[in-house]
């Protein structure tokens, strides 16, 4: 070779490696390196690729491909020289070196290098774009979570947003309600709610499922071609569940597995929020019906302090441990007699307050009747025990007050004894007295009756009253009751009603009541 061939040659092989620099993939370096090493002197060349399955030949110039399949094998002895591409892990195979081949390895490196650094930016940027993709979604979910007002319409954005990320015609999502019913939404799947509740079940670790029982979940979503689930987990409680079906490619799968469980994750939060959007609304609605059943049942009941014709004066104390009360208090005024009652239904709540209005209508009606005290508890008696559940029964005093004879008649069915307060201060106890109401249907109520001098006063109360305790846990109880009355027996209904109110709350404290209280104080003017 003269010195112009070489020239020419020199000036040929820095062309192909100016090309080596410009390639854009690593297959593609390999095969330009390959055409240079023979353009270099080399009599032949295999460039390989490592992989999993072994090394790979991506081209082989001036040997036969079988040949070169032996050479890298070791089947055949060679004195060839190896050059390694550590960078790609790519070997290059020559029969002996040179400096242009050194030169153009060196280079190759260099391009290999560039070609990963690029790899590495596409790389960040595709995470990027995801990372971008996924913000915005889970912005759109936190929207949809605002605008949606049920689980319905949550579920049904965010199944359409899955099916196209997935690129699937078959998706399923299920969500848990306060009840453990599910709601289901789904395009291309059709699961009942035993699936859908086993499923559920089935991906909640803290629910162990018989065998039986995934198997026919098995046999359910194979048949229903779900490719994937994705539980929705809120505080290690699972509350629903993604199905992803095949790709409409007929890929098994075709999405970011990472960005379905971040956007499950998101989801579960959402219908975690709207169940406590659902239970704020629901807790406030209940709290307007219970203000307006109290304010209902306040006007059933008479005033705190009542004005009624002849000498007798009255004043009414309720307090209800609840928000609604299962104490009952009424005075009738008929043909110059005053009619009272207080009674106590058992239990507490809306149940105590429907059987105390009950008991208001029948009070009211046997009053227009001229009823007697006795006769009242017996009717009452006899419409508990046939509209009342077996175990409700009601404690109740009717007593009647008569100004021509300055005398009152009452009867008890089981509720705590009345008091009679004499101007004196002493106090008696009433202790005639009978079955409850409501537990017996031919129960006999015995009215008895007794004078009522100027300046005495009666008192009939519930159980809440002498039973309210107080933060050193200790009761009001009777007694202390009673010398409360005794110290206030020269003042009227009102100021005697006020003193037992305040000597009840200071024994309470910040004690919460455990029952309602009620009393009622009838005195009859000095």
């Amino acid at each position: 070779m003269n010195l112009n061939d070489r020239s020419t040659d020199t000036t040929l092989s820095i062309h192909r490696v100016a090309e080596l620099v410009s390639c854009r993939s690593i297959e593609q370096v390999l095969e330009t390196l390959c055409s240079v090493a023979i353009e270099c002197g080399s009599r032949w060349c295999v460039a390989t690729l490592s992989a999993d399955e072994g090394e790979r030949i991506v081209a082989c110039r001036g040997i036969e491909h079988s040949d070169a399949e032996q050479l890298v094998s070791g089947d055949e002895a060679s004195n060839a020289v190896s050059y390694r591409l550590s960078g790609a892990n790519a070997t290059i195979v020559v029969p002996e070196s040179n400096t242009l081949v050194t030169a153009s390895f060196a280079i190759a490196e260099r391009a290999i290098a560039a070609i990963a650094a690029e790899q590495r930016c596409r790389s960040l940027e595709h995470a990027l774009v995801e990372r971008d993709q996924l913000l915005e979604t889970m912005f759109e979910i936190a929207r949809d979570a605002t605008l949606a007002t049920s689980r319905e319409r949550l579920l049904y954005r965010a199944g359409l947003r899955l099916m196209a990320h997935a690129m699937t015609s078959r998706v399923v999502l299920i969500a848990a309600d306060g009840n453990r019913r599910c709601v289901i939404w789904s395009r291309g799947v059709h699961l009942s709610q035993d699936d859908a509740q086993l499923l559920i079940e089935h991906l909640d670790h803290s629910i162990r499922t018989s065998e039986l029982a995934r198997a026919s979940l098995r046999q359910t979503l194979l048949h229903q071609r779900i490719a994937d689930l994705v539980p929705m987990v809120v505080r290690g409680r699972t509350i629903g569940a993604i199905g992803i079906g095949q790709s409409l490619s007929g890929d098994q799968r075709r999405y970011d597995e990472a960005f379905v469980t971040a956007y499950a994750n998101a989801l579960a939060l959402s219908l975690d929020q709207l169940t406590l959007v659902e239970q704020l609304v629901e807790r406030e609605s209940l709290e307007r019906e219970l203000a307006l059943a109290r304010h209902i049942q306040r006007r059933l009941l008479p005033p705190e302090s009542l004005d009624v014709a002849g000498d007798i004066e009255i004043a009414v104390h309720v307090e209800a441990a609840r928000h609604v009360s299962g104490d009952y208090c009424d005075v009738v005024v008929r043909d110059g007699n005053v009619l009272t009652v207080v009674a106590d239904v058992c239990g507490k709540g809306i149940g105590a307050a429907l059987i105390m209005a009950h008991l208001h209508a029948a009070f009211h009606l046997l009053a227009r009747k001229a009823a007697t005290p006795s006769q009242i508890l017996s009717e009452l008696n006899r419409m508990l025990v046939e509209h009342t559940d077996s175990g409700s029964f009601v404690t109740a005093v009717v007593a009647e007050y008569d100004p021509a004879l300055a005398q009152i008649r009452y009867a008890n069915a089981g509720h705590p004894m009345p008091l009679l307060l004499l101007p004196d201060g002493s106090v008696q106890r009433l202790d005639v007295g009978s079955i409850v109401l409501g537990v017996l249907d031919d129960a006999d109520y015995t009215e008895s009756a007794l004078s009522l001098p100027p300046g005495a006063a009666l008192c009939l109360y519930s159980d809440g009253v002498i039973e309210a305790v107080g933060t050193d846990g200790n009761e009001f109880g009777e007694e202390r009751m009673i010398g409360v009355l005794a110290g206030a027996a020269d003042k009227n209904a009102q100021e005697i009603a006020k003193a037992l109110a305040v000597s009840l709350s200071c024994h309470r404290g910040t004690a919460a009541l455990s029952d309602d209280c009620t009393f009622l104080i009838m005195r009859r003017l000095p």
